[in-house]
């Protein structure tokens, strides 16, 4: 027996609890991803089993916290890390440098950041990247 859940009848606590839960359903991920509360879009686009295509979306949210964790987020496609290293937002720009998923060709483009952290960051991952 199959038992199916309409996620927009949870409580809004609910839904901000299973949007950090990495071991639920994919659909149940990609219906979350279309929620609008604030709680529950900063804790998905934090879990690393959100698709890429949520991810993508996250990317462009209005609120940096969800950006933030986008950039942090080690399932985020190379491809949208590498658009979005170019973010006014310093921090979001480190993240980038720091996410294990960033391309070496964007880590080079960091490396040139006018930012020192950011600079400092992504100098680190292209030298691991060297040692590998």
């Amino acid at each position: 027996m199959t038992v199916t859940i309409n996620v927009r009848e949870l409580s809004l606590e609910t839904r901000a609890s299973l949007a950090k839960e990495e071991g639920i359903p994919k659909e149940m991920l990609m219906e979350l991803a279309k929620d609008e509360e604030v709680g529950v879009r900063i804790n998905i686009s934090a879990n690393k089993s959100v698709p890429p295509e949520c991810l993508a979306k996250f990317a462009e949210d209005e609120l940096l916290a969800v950006r933030i964790n986008v950039f942090s987020n080690p399932s985020t496609p190379a491809d949208v890390l590498d658009k979005l290293a170019t973010e006014k937002d310093e921090a979001i720009r480190a993240n980038v440098a720091e996410n294990p998923s960033t391309s070496e060709e964007t880590l080079k483009k960091l490396v040139n950041d006018e930012w020192l952290v950011a600079r400092m960051k992504a100098a680190e991952r292209l030298e691991s990247l060297k040692k590998k």
